[in-house]
This record gives structure tokens, sequence and C-alpha cells, in this order.
């Protein structure tokens, strides 16, 4: 165990056993060496348990956490509680640091002084290995917390993501993950970037390599559509509107639209009866802030009319999709 180190790393654990040892590997393998691993054991079922604590008896840099399991928020809670780093970073157990990615950040977040240093992130495809990129900003860039929010939400050239990069500690003293939600990482951006005076750097260096496994939270949501996804949208469409009106607004078809995008998943697809359920929740959302979002003029035309179809004349809109997938095939 470090006594004090200034870098926490946290690191839930579950049902990983064929990625968990590359992973950590590529942790202890930093050529900066000053932070202690904390490995959350969420109740794996696997041999995950086992490698974190043989990771442990090798390793001082190594505390191992065996817990019931509570879900990656709850994970993640744990380490937050236990960590005595200065700063912190959350690495998810089935991804990758890059080469060098520690020293690089920490000497970003030291040198400005920084709130948040965030890196370039890439993802690669856990069958064929092929690369693509996840962040797309490619300049350093010096940024306030509300500037960063609004590029996250809009997630053209940030993604949301809690992973690739480093934290003042200061940063999570009143923040913790909500256990029992999905997309978590989501609920709690406005809650990391506009506390007041937030300064955050972007650095374009490589520091994160994200897997695509199909078996993420995000991938499984893709797949089921789960109504605590609009409940997420509107904690944080209402969290934003009492901080910031303005950036409400900007943000405001940012956040529906992260909901939107599953109604044409379910449209090129066949419909399940808890689909059904779930688009007209997704309806009766969008209703309740359409003359906010036509009046804020951040949808595309083809959104608009696509839109206003699903809300107000539904076969309109499932026929639009039909063509839509159709010239795709």
């Amino acid at each position: 165990m470090v006594r004090n180190p200034e870098i926490s790393i946290i690191v839930p654990v579950y049902k990983v056993e064929k990625y968990l040892v590359e992973c950590l590997n590529s942790i202890l393998s930093q050529s900066f060496k000053d932070f202690e691993l904390l490995l959350v054991d969420d109740g794996s079922p696997d041999r995950c348990p086992q490698i974190c604590d043989e990771y442990g008896l090798k390793d001082p840099r190594v505390v191992t956490f065996h817990k019931k399991n509570g879900g990656q928020a709850s994970a993640r809670n744990c380490g937050l509680d236990h960590a005595k780093g200065r700063y912190l970073m959350f690495v998810d157990s089935d991804d990758l640091l890059a080469e060098d990615a520690l020293k690089h950040l920490y000497r970003e977040i030291t040198t400005t002084n920084a709130d948040v240093v965030l890196g370039k992130v890439i993802r690669f495809d856990a069958v064929s290995g092929k690369l693509r990129p996840y962040t797309h900003l490619e300049d350093y860039k010096e940024m306030s917390g509300r500037e960063t929010l609004e590029m996250l939400l809009e997630g053209h050239l940030l993604n949301i993501s809690v992973c690739g990069g480093v934290y003042k500690r200061k940063i999570w003293d009143e923040v913790r993950m909500p256990v029992g939600h999905v997309c978590e990482d989501w609920y709690i951006m406005p809650d990391i970037y506009l506390q007041k005076g937030t300064v955050v750097v972007f650095s374009p260096t490589l520091v994160y390599l994200y897997r695509d496994n199909g078996q993420s939270t995000m991938s499984v949501l893709y797949r089921q559509c789960n109504t605590q996804v609009i409940d997420v949208a509107e904690h944080v469409i209402q969290t934003i509107k009492q901080v910031d009106n303005n950036l409400y607004h900007t943000t405001l078809w940012s956040n529906i639209k992260r909901v939107w995008k599953y109604v044409g998943i379910i449209y090129s697809q066949k419909r399940r009866n808890d689909e059904l359920d779930f688009l007209s929740k997704v309806r009766t959302l969008i209703k309740s802030y359409w003359a906010e979002l036509i009046s804020a003029g951040k949808m595309t035309t083809e959104e608009r009319i696509g839109v206003w179809a699903f809300c107000f004349c539904e076969p309109i809109c499932r026929l639009l999709y039909i063509l839509k997938y159709s010239k795709v095939d």
C-alpha cells in the first residue's frame, strides 16, 4: 500500500477475466510510478477476485476490495471512498492505458494547475483489433467547465466518460456515481463540470484505449431500450437548467438526442412490446420540451422533420425510417 500516492487509479472489476490481466499490466508498467491501484471486485463470479488478490501480493501499489455485486457505479464509489491520492483516475477493467499515459497526464495537471486534464482516446475492436477515434479534438485546448460540458454533450469532439483523464481530488469531494442508474457518467457530468471556476485542459496525446467488446454497458443499452435512459436525460436537463439557463437551452437537444437515437435503432428492426412502451415515453419527453427545442434552433432540418413526425404523426416517421434503411440496404 502506498501511503500518500500522487494518483489513485480506480478500476471496477466484474466478469472481465479474459481482459483483466492485460488491463492491469498496462497500468502497472507505466513509467510514472507514484500511484495506488484500487481494484474493486464487484462480486465477480469468475476468476477476477483471485487475479486481483494475486496482483495485490505482487505489487504493494495494488489494493483490492471485495464487495457484494452492486453495479459499476457502486464499485467506483467504493474506490472513491478509499482513494488517498491527490489526483484521481478511472480505468474500466477491459480497457488499457497507453504507454506513458500517467506521466503525460500528471505533467499536464501539475504544470497547468487545471482541475481536469483529458487526453486522446481511441477505441479498438476486441476481435479484429481495428482502431478508430473516440475523441476527435486534435489540438491542445484550455476550456472552462461549461465549455467542456457543452462539448461532451454534443459528442462530436469529446465523448462522455470519466475515463481517459485525471482529476483533482476536490472535484469529487461532493460527487458520487448514482447507484442503480444506467449511463452514470452522463448523469454526473453537470456535477463535475459546472462546479464554480472549473478549468479543463485537453491534450491530444493518446492516453487511453477503449475496448469495444460488445459487452459494455452502453453496448448492451443499444440492444435493450432501458427507460432509465429517459430518466437520466431528464435529470441532466434539469440539473443544467438550475445552474445555467443559457447552457440549458444550448444543450437541450444534445441531451434529448442521446435518447432520440434509440428511436432509429428500434425503427430499423422488428419492435418488441417493451420497445413500444419505450417509444411512448420518448415521445412524451420530447413533447414536453418541443417549444423550447424549436426556439433553440439546434436541430437540423432532417432532425426537426423526423422528430415532428415521431411526436405528432407516427406513421410518417415509420415510413421515413423504412425509406432511409431501405436505401442503406
